[in-house]
């Protein structure tokens, strides 16, 4: 299944160069949606505002992938990156992904996908619950992502 995803033409937020960004899901955070892409188990929130989208489903659907199928997740967010240098990816499905993963192999697919964005002037911003990871895990995200506050 092809992923069909439309990005509106549009910059980045000044604020929010090229890299990996980590905000709690507790907290409000602004960046320029114009050209966000979200990655998500609740892909009806950033339908119903014009963000397109990325569902994580193991149920085929529009613009579905399987939460393990990561490689695939990868090639899309990079093919998209490079069609649309700026794009910014929100996940704010990362305790989903870990699930069904493992933390490694998910924390793994992170900081590749981080990296590969870099390189296309693009940004991945991570949403997530403080409570779902252990101290060592949390640890590792706040390290590899800035924390944004």
């Amino acid at each position: 299944m092809e992923i069909k995803v439309q990005i509106k033409d549009g910059k980045n937020s000044p604020n929010l160069k090229p890299g990996g960004y980590i905000v709690s899901a507790s907290k409000s955070f602004s960046i320029d949606y114009s050209k966000a892409v979200a990655i998500t188990r609740n892909p009806e929130i950033y339908k119903n505002i014009g963000i397109p989208y990325i569902w994580i489903s193991k149920v085929e659907g529009e613009n579905a992938i399987s939460p393990t199928n990561l490689p695939k997740l990868l090639h899309t967010m990079i093919s998209l990156s490079k069609k649309h240098p700026g794009v910014t990816f929100i996940i704010d499905s990362v305790e989903y992904l870990a699930l069904e993963n493992g933390f490694e192999s998910t924390f793994k697919f992170l900081i590749s996908a981080k990296d590969h964005l870099m390189l296309n002037n693009s940004s991945l911003v991570l949403i997530i619950e403080d409570k779902a990871f252990k101290p060592n895990e949390l640890a590792l995200l706040k390290k590899e992502f800035k924390e944004i506050s």
